[in-house]
């Protein structure tokens, strides 16, 4: 266990990156933390085999330049946690944290200003919290690798500068909102291995400046809206050979779209 004690009170006024890396079940960030002005990227990684609980969380609230913050392996606790508004981060990662609080988090009044979100091979996630939809200045939206997420908050069509929704590997997750169809700057989005959605919404077409779907290894989607002849903006499809039958109907009016199936590389070589 790191406790605040054992840091020394080490000034780095200068300083614009701090890297953490831990192994322990529970860390205290250090006291001087507070104290670095121009700290720009915050990275805190545990190494251990759990996920560690993160002390002294509030001290981020007075650093008037941090802009990025990444976490990998933390138990995130309630953002009760954060006494203050972080009016200045733009990007949030966390890799492998314990995330179970999620629905709970007052996000928009925490983190303002986010312009990226992205969470990578988190458990617990089964859905996300209403107050995500009011992050009036969400441009990327990066949910990957996270078996628990079920739904998509209804009201995410109020993103309205969202331009990359990436749901990569969800593989529990059944569908978009119907509201997703009101996403006006959306331009790539990623469905790549979410085997449970079986449809895809029935205004997709709406979606004028969609340029690319990432929809390989949807084992379950069973048909594509007749909507998508209404996607002019849209340029490529990436598909497998189990989904690019979907497509065929359409694609005489989708004549500028380029359809891209990946060749299965078999190599037996290593039989010899």
């Amino acid at each position: 266990q790191m406790g605040p004690g054992n840091w020394f009170d080490i000034p780095f006024p200068h300083a614009e990156v701090l890297i953490l890396n831990f192994s322990a079940e529970s860390y205290f960030l250090p006291p001087f933390l507070e104290k670095m002005e121009n700290l720009k990227v915050l990275i805190c990684a545990n190494h251990s085999a759990r996920p560690a609980e993160l002390h002294g969380l509030s001290a981020l609230g007075s650093l008037k330049n941090l802009h990025r913050i990444r976490l990998e392996k933390i138990s995130i606790p309630p953002l009760s946690t954060f006494t203050q508004a972080m009016q200045t981060v733009q990007k949030l990662v966390m890799v492998l944290c314990e995330v179970s609080q999620v629905i709970h988090w007052d996000i928009h009044s925490i983190f303002p200003m986010l312009t990226e979100l992205e969470l990578d091979y988190c458990h617990g996630v089964e859905t996300l919290p209403p107050g995500l939809c009011s992050l009036t200045n969400l441009q990327k939206l990066s949910i990957t690798n996270c078996p628990d997420l079920v739904e998509l908050p209804e009201g995410i069509g109020g993103l309205g500068r969202l331009e990359v929704l990436r749901l990569h590997s969800c593989s529990s997750l059944e569908g978009l909102p119907d509201s997703s169809c009101e996403l006006g700057s959306l331009r790539f989005l990623d469905l790549s291995h979410c085997s449970s959605i079986e449809s895809l919404p029935e205004n997709i077409g709406l979606l004028q400046h969609l340029k690319r779907i990432d929809m390989r290894w949807c084992l379950g989607l069973r048909e594509v809206p007749t909507s998508v002849t209404q996607l002019d903006g849209l340029r490529a499809v990436e598909c497998d050979e189990d989904t690019a039958y979907l497509w065929r109907p359409f694609e005489h009016v989708l004549s500028k779209v380029t359809f891209h199936i990946p060749k299965e590389d078999v190599n037996l070589k290593f039989l010899v």
